[in-house]
């Protein structure tokens, strides 16, 4: 074996799928080696944690599965709040009280933060996915006198942030970001999936834009509405995280999708918080028109079994 060690980061998605096909194709032709790598983030659904065992299974590769874990976190912001003037006891009581380690990763990464990520501050990212596979996969690597290349399945047609990334960096001397997609439009994802014959993630075709984290903080207006429909479980989960979040704010208020302002006699109301701010009042906003003001009475019909942002259903 060589001493580079590509590491590729699937997520059950159609990027990073496309990618591992395409490094298959590459080890056939010559007799490239490489390894994949999953973050569980602790807020997939489940079909999407299904699926990763099945694209292992119809391509004969191996996925290592790494989570974070944030107690340490949680046990060292515990004694800040113990010792810091800053909160009241009331407050204090109120988020001691609440603040301790679940074991879901998402779920505690909030519990430590004291507030659920946001368009602005996405930490779910770094702290979940980045800086997990650097410490708990990477770094062991590098440490043992490897060369790595780490290998995201990002495109450049996803968003403007993504298209000015270079398709490869050097994050240090032996740390190479590979981007191998990144000019690739979706057609040729699809292609590539097709050609291998390997489906795509089924919550595609029940109309996911995205289908790693669910939802995801940045879920469009209709993404939102087609999990609320599909899989209102989901939407309970969140429901039940807003209100541990909030009861280890500071503020004593925090909404899976940010909004700022919280009026004061909503922050220790569960049922306020769901209404005024929270997951169940976007679900509301995502069965409205364009404007938000008026229901549509389009979505008050049963969703089809199809339906596919990518044409997958024709």
């Amino acid at each position: 074996m060589s001493n580079v060690r590509r590491v590729l980061h699937t997520s059950g998605g159609k990027d990073s799928g496309a990618m591992v096909l395409f490094a298959l194709e590459l080890a056939e032709r010559y007799g490239m080696e490489f390894e994949c790598l999953f973050c569980d983030t602790g807020n997939e659904h489940e079909i999407t944690l299904e699926y990763l065992h099945e694209f292992a299974h119809r391509t004969g590769i191996k996925i290592t599965w790494v989570k974070a874990n944030f107690s340490a976190n949680i046990a060292r912001r515990r004694l800040f709040v113990e010792k810091s003037a800053s909160y009241t006891d009331e407050v204090r009581k109120r988020v001691l009280q609440h603040l301790q380690p679940t074991g879901n990763p998402f779920l505690d990464l909030c519990m430590w933060k004291g507030r659920f990520p946001s368009a602005t501050k996405r930490f779910c990212t770094v702290e979940l996915k980045v800086l997990t596979a650097r410490e708990q996969y990477i770094d062991p690597l590098l440490d043992e006198g490897y060369t790595v290349e780490s290998w995201q399945g990002v495109r450049a047609e996803e968003s403007v942030d993504r298209a000015a990334l270079p398709k490869r960096s050097v994050e240090d001397e032996n740390l190479t970001i590979v981007r191998p997609l990144l000019r690739w439009p979706v057609a040729k994802v699809l292609a590539m999936h097709r050609r291998h014959n390997v489906p795509l993630n089924p919550l595609y075709k029940l109309g996911m834009y995205r289908v790693g984290c669910m939802p995801c903080i940045m879920a469009r207006k209709d993404e939102i509405y087609r999990i609320s429909s599909r899989f209102p479980y989901h939407i309970d989960r969140i429901l039940e995280w807003e209100w541990l979040v909030s009861q280890v704010s500071k503020k004593g208020g925090s909404t899976f999708f940010h909004k700022d302002g919280m009026s004061d006699d909503v922050k220790n109301d569960r049922e306020l918080i769901a209404r005024e701010s929270g997951i169940d009042g976007m679900v509301r906003w995502s069965k409205t028109r364009y404007g938000g003001r008026q229901y549509s009475l389009l979505k008050e019909l049963p969703l089809p079994s199809c339906q596919s942002e990518y044409g997958l259903c024709e």
